[in-house]
């Protein structure tokens, strides 16, 4: 039985046809051509039941809400804390600078950085890893 390197797969422990894998990724190698948690099939090309294909990784459907749900709850807080920083009374100024118009462009600049983080997969056709892939598609959507 050969060993085989990280991104080729073989049909079984026995047979001599090696093939390298489209996302050498999901393909462990070692001897016996195992995938990745969460690939299965020829070339490891397919996602177990309860697994789902994201940005070229077959990730855990139960692990994904998790997750999206904690970043949602992140970032709401953030926003509120950024929020009771600015109503706070000690900030006041702070407002009024931002009534007279240097807010605004802030917001511009904010939104145009949303704008292009939503379109850099898609522009640039790369796939990024799972969390900041799966930032863009929620951006972009």
């Amino acid at each position: 039985s050969m060993k085989l390197l990280p991104g080729f797969w073989r049909t079984s422990p026995s047979s001599i046809d090696v093939l390298k894998c489209s996302n050498e990724a999901a393909c462990t190698g070692n001897e016996n051509s195992t995938c990745f948690t969460g690939h299965r099939g020829p070339l490891c090309e397919l996602c177990k039941d309860g697994f789902a294909l994201t940005a070229g990784a077959c990730l855990s459907c139960e692990d994904g809400g998790v997750s999206t749900a904690i970043g949602g709850v992140v970032v709401t807080l953030l926003i509120l804390s950024l929020a009771a920083w600015c109503f706070s009374r000690r900030r006041v100024e702070q407002l009024k600078s931002l009534a007279d118009g240097n807010g605004l462009s802030f917001t511009k600049t904010g939104l145009g950085y949303v704008q292009i983080i939503a379109t850099l997969s898609s522009t640039l056709l790369v796939e990024f890893g799972p969390y900041f892939g799966g930032l863009t598609k929620i951006l972009a959507a």
